[in-house]
């Protein structure tokens, strides 16, 4: 009967081993889950901040490209107007004879 109670011990101990084991392992996970959750939280807020930052360069580049696209306007009405000076002269010139 020893032997019987040592064999019944024995097998505790090694139900208890794996037990311990199998429950580490699952604290493990768990933890482990917890972490890559932790890391995928931190990713996601950097994106989402990411997503503003480009939402404000979008912003300021469309101002950018109305100012510019003002300034072409600008540009040209300025060349027309010169265009309309230099033919002004140019009557004026032949007129006067100084034309060369």
């Amino acid at each position: 009967m020893a032997r019987a109670g040592t064999a019944d011990f024995r097998s505790f101990n090694v139900l208890a081993v794996v037990l311990t084991i199998w429950q580490c392992a699952d604290v493990m996970t768990e933890e482990m889950t917890n972490l890559v959750l932790e890391h995928l939280r931190h990713i996601r807020s950097r994106v989402d901040a990411l997503g503003d930052d480009m939402r404000h360069v979008i912003l300021r580049l469309g101002a950018q490209d109305g100012y510019l696209a003002g300034r072409q306007i600008s540009e040209e009405g300025q060349s027309s107007e010169i265009d309309r000076i230099k033919e002004r002269l140019q009557r004026i010139e032949r007129r006067l004879e100084l034309a060369d």
